[in-house]
């Protein structure tokens, strides 16, 4: 799991045990026969013998007492094994940073992990001369009063034990085995990189990301991607928090320092995290070349369009041609358009389905209405990429010669003045002041010319969503009869309707045939979703087209829109920036694992959390009862009398002055 996951992997313990030592002629006083035991213990755990250790880390106090207890059960568990004599250092690392109480075995092991890494083993500080009663000489260990070199041997693991013995008789015993030697990963290119920083507090999040810009100014471009994993996936998220996204560790670097000086802004996560809708477009967002950024660095969105295209290939769709390929230009078709627009939109849900980010809400706009249902459940991928083929085909097999045209005008103004315009027809409504008109070339360049109000053609071959259509709608019908449809899983507000769907409104061929030759009612189906508490609003496709509608729509400040492509920008940049938003915002959780899944990246060193150090002294006062926290030691404030101790509760009377302890 650790090799899967990117771990540095410092060290793998083979074995352990405890046990207690039971009654002894002391409190204090070891027992021999019980360390024997645990030893023992540890070697069956641990499936080896004692010939392959090169070092004990002992207990190792340096009484007179304690040390040749300890020796004689080493050297009695291992004599169940070998008879070789001096062959295994052995040390104590509170010769050299004292005695660590409840930690000084977890200091043991960092000491025998760091001897593998460093090839090294430390010597035992202050070995004038050793204990009279330990006779080394006869015992399988040697005291490692100097440095030793401990090298790696091919074949041969090296391995080091290390006691920990506790005053009223518990002992502890662990058989570690240096970190197998692991393979070096290939990382994947990629476009754009994202660190997160959370704390505690604010000022916590200011101090860290100073940190990390500080050691990440000096990372080459391969190290970024180490230092964002480390960061992300083997940190905590806290409730203050942000994200910085940028292409390079500059750009990483220029984020971070903008944190740290109090230029940008720290998050803070929401109580109540707000619904997450998921809008997906409709055809005229598609362009030659769209998401080939992603497809190259993100290995679940490249999975799911590798999925889609194998799925489509025997009805005669070259997807992947269509999209990175040579036949990019045939994506004006309608027959290709429509399913090329979904196999994108299915990837993007993937990709951030991985990343942690799902919808509570779907709506969709024209053919998007088939990607929303996907990912509301309602339909099979087999089975949408099939309906994107078969209403792309329907479409483009109709009259053409058609013309559309974006109307910017107040939508009920549009409405009284369509009618003066025989055979043209509202083919969307998108929002309050965004129309969508269809029809005739004439009659639509007429309209254009004298209607008096803001247009701009559209860039179609045929006249849809309106009577040019008609001729679709049946058949379509019928396909859509004939698919396994299942009740939605989330909330799915209809552009056909500008109602909700249902179980059974999704199984009614009718209702989607008839959305081919209807108009769309995106601003009404935008409005239910809103009025449902959708709050996060992801424009699912390969440009942001959605979001300027929404805005029209649902005009509230509070709403967050995030659009996760964009032509004119690098496809993981615009992914990443919006993902970093979303997390610096406080609006979800982040599975930042998933977000470098399949990148190659591994743990690396980087700052550690920045704790907000405080001293907490009980005030000297016999009437002061609270504890209060001070950055000054109590050592430094002036004291008018000798220091007492009082007892807690205090009790008149009761105190015991510091001078007169022994």
């Amino acid at each position: 799991d650790a090799v899967r996951d990117g771990d540095r992997i410092r060290g793998v313990i083979r074995g352990t045990a405890v046990n207690h030592g039971g009654r002894t002629s002391g409190l204090t006083v070891p027992s021999s026969s019980a360390q024997r035991d645990v030893i023992l213990a540890a070697l069956r755990d641990a499936g080896v013998g004692p010939e392959g250790i090169g070092l004990v880390e002992a207990h190792g106090t340096g009484t007179s007492l304690g040390d040749p207890i300890e020796v004689e059960g080493l050297t009695r568990a291992w004599r169940e094994f070998t008879s070789r004599t001096q062959f295994c250092a052995i040390g104590s690392v509170k010769s050299n940073i004292g005695h660590l109480e409840p930690a000084a075995g977890l200091a043991g092991v960092v000491k025998v992990l760091l001897a593998f890494e460093r090839e090294l083993i430390p010597p035992t500080l202050h070995v004038n001369r050793p204990n009279d009663h330990i006779r080394f000489e006869e015992s399988p260990f040697f005291v490692a009063d100097q440095v030793v070199g401990w090298p790696r041997v091919a074949g041969s693991p090296r391995r080091g034990a290390v006691s920990a013995f506790g005053m009223g008789g518990v002992n502890a015993h662990v058989i570690l085995e240096e970190p197998p030697v692991v393979a070096l990963r290939e990382a994947v290119p990629q476009e754009s990189f994202v660190v997160k920083v959370s704390a505690s507090s604010e000022e916590g999040v200011r101090r860290l990301a100073g940190d990390y810009a500080r050691v990440l100014s000096g990372a080459d471009r391969s190290g970024v991607g180490d230092f964002g994993f480390t960061a992300n996936v083997g940190r905590a998220s806290h409730r203050f928090r942000v994200a910085v996204s940028g292409v390079d560790g500059v750009g990483v670097v220029e984020g971070l320092s903008g944190v740290a000086d109090g230029s940008r802004p720290v998050g803070r996560l929401v109580n109540a995290a707000p619904v997450s809708v998921f809008m997906f477009s409709g055809q005229g967002s598609q362009f030659a070349g769209m998401a080939r950024g992603l497809y190259g660095v993100e290995p679940v969105f490249r999975s799911a369009l590798d999925e889609c295209a194998e799925l489509v290939s025997p009805v005669g769709v070259p997807l992947l041609d269509l999209l990175f390929g040579g036949r990019g230009e045939e994506l004006v078709q309608t027959r290709f358009a429509q399913v090329g627009i979904v196999a994108v939109q299915v990837g993007l849900v993937r990709l951030l389905e991985s990343w942690g980010v799902r919808p509570g809400l779907v709506v969709g706009h024209s053919v998007g209405e088939l990607s929303a249902a996907w990912a509301a459940g309602v339909f099979g991928l087999g089975d949408v990429l099939g309906l994107a083929v078969a209403r792309g085909a329907l479409m483009q097999g109709q009259p053409s010669g058609g013309a559309m045209a974006a109307v910017f005008a107040e939508a009920a103004e549009v409405g009284s003045v369509v009618g003066s315009y025989p055979g043209l027809e509202v083919a969307a409504w998108n929002g309050p002041r965004s129309v969508t008109v269809s029809g005739p070339v004439e009659v639509v360049d007429a309209f254009c010319a004298g209607s008096g109000l803001r247009c701009q053609r559209l860039v179609v071959s045929h006249a849809f969503h309106s009577v040019a259509m008609a001729g679709a709608v049946e058949p379509f019908a019928e396909v859509v009869s004939r698919v396994v449809v299942s009740a939605p899983r989330v909330g799915f507000a209809s552009s056909i309707t500008g109602g909700w769907h249902d179980a059974g409104s999704v199984a009614d061929g009718g209702l989607w045939g008839g959305g081919i030759r209807r108009p769309v009612l995106f601003g009404e189906a935008l409005g239910l979703v809103g009025a449902a508490g959708g709050g996060v609003f992801w424009d699912i496709g390969a440009h942001p087209v959605l979001a300027g509608l929404g805005k029209q729509v649902l005009p509230d400040p509070g709403l967050v829109w995030l659009p996760t492509l964009r032509r004119d920008r690098s496809d993981q940049a615009q992914l990443h920036a919006a993902v970093a938003e979303f997390y610096s915002r406080g609006l979800g959780e982040v599975d930042w694992a998933g977000v470098h899944a399949g990148k190659g990246h591994r743990t690396t060193t980087i700052p550690t959390y920045p704790f907000e150090r405080r001293t907490y002294w009980v005030p000297n006062g016999r009437h002061e009862s609270r504890i209060v926290a001070t950055s000054r030691p109590a050592s430094l404030r002036e004291e008018t009398r000798k220091p007492k101790i009082h007892l807690y509760p205090p009790a008149e009377g009761i105190s015991v002055v510091k001078d007169r302890m022994q």
